[in-house]
């Protein structure tokens, strides 16, 4: 059961998330309790953050209290542009979600289920001058540095996930985002989605079963008109990273530093005097203080967290969110 709730003390209004455990089996427990360890280890402006959890064996129930990203998420984004995005706008998006996902990396975290529905908008806009975006949803989440799970979700699922052949590493989830960014380009899933076949995974299992080269795919996205019309350094990152070898694909990190990735997107405001300041003040307080003053942060609204959001990505140059 999912619902809206405000916290009392702040005013702001907070995702209320309560799962039934009575009857979940046991894998899925626990990839619930995964997740809810994972939030509360990772802090990232591009991450859904977790303010309050409580797991009741009594009870056989599981709540959440989750940040409400009240902008829809980029699926719906797509339709409401009737499938034509700007591609400034796709790039600066983008940018977001890699960041986020570098994040991930670094900390030993794939997410293995990256798409358009689980990137969120932010109502305000954000440092780079477009909404903010964070990511949900890490249900699928693994710590494991190697998996044979097959997990995600079936359009945007890596080719050396469907074959179970050997370990997938972390790079599953840049196949993830490239087919989300031509999904944001094309306004078409490159590989098609199963409702396109009455529900049927199989056809789009065989399609990515059966790619080999971009130079096929970019065929199928040529009938899309919005396709047509990008620049050739949006479709050289789309080919970076749709590579069935999961070594010749760009790393979160590497993509991060591709020309389009630069070249469209503008850098997010740098740390201001006053924050540097602030930050002195805060290392030298004492314990308590800087805990009082952490969940005082926690509490700020949508538009102060943006502020500092952009300040720390520019800040963080290595990318490890910290």
């Amino acid at each position: 059961r999912v619902g809206l709730v405000r916290d009392l003390r702040s005013g702001h209004e907070r995702v209320c998330k309560v799962v039934s455990t009575e009857e979940m089996p046991p894998d899925v427990l626990e990839l619930t309790r995964a997740e809810i360890r994972i939030l509360s280890e990772l802090d990232h402006p591009g991450i859904v953050r977790i303010y309050e959890y409580a797991d009741d064996p009594a009870r056989h129930k599981l709540v959440l209290i989750l940040e409400y990203v009240a902008g829809g998420d980029c699926t719906g984004l797509l339709e409401e542009a009737g499938g034509e995005l700007g591609e400034g706008r796709v790039a600066a998006l983008v940018q977001q979600l890699l960041l986020a996902t570098n994040c991930c990396h670094r900390h030993g975290i794939m997410h293995r289920d990256i798409k358009p529905g689980n990137m969120m908008l932010t109502r305000s806009l954000g440092a780079w001058g477009a909404p903010g975006l964070k990511v949900i949803d890490f249900g699928l989440a693994s710590r494991a540095h190697a998996s044979r799970d097959l997990v995600g979700t079936p359009a945007y699922m890596p080719p050396e996930v469907l074959s179970g052949e050997a370990d997938y590493t972390s790079q599953a989830d840049l196949w993830s985002v490239g087919c989300t960014v031509a999904e944001l380009l094309s306004g078409e899933c490159p590989f098609g989605q199963p409702e396109d076949f009455e529900g049927d995974m199989e056809p789009v299992f065989d399609a990515i079963r059966q790619y080999r080269t971009f130079d096929d795919l970019e065929e199928r996205l040529d009938d899309t008109p919005s396709w047509n019309g990008r620049s050739d350094e949006a479709k050289d990152f789309v080919r970076r990273l749709l590579a069935v070898d999961p070594s010749s694909r760009m790393t979160a990190a590497q993509a991060l530093n591709h020309p389009w990735i630069s070249q469209c997107t503008p850098s997010p405001a740098g740390l201001t005097t006053g924050m540097v300041r602030s930050m002195a003040d805060f290392a030298a307080a004492p314990a308590l203080l800087r805990r009082c003053m952490l969940l005082a942060a926690a509490r700020t609204g949508a538009g102060e967290q943006a502020l500092a959001g952009g300040a720390f990505a520019e800040a963080d140059t290595d990318g490890d969110g910290a």
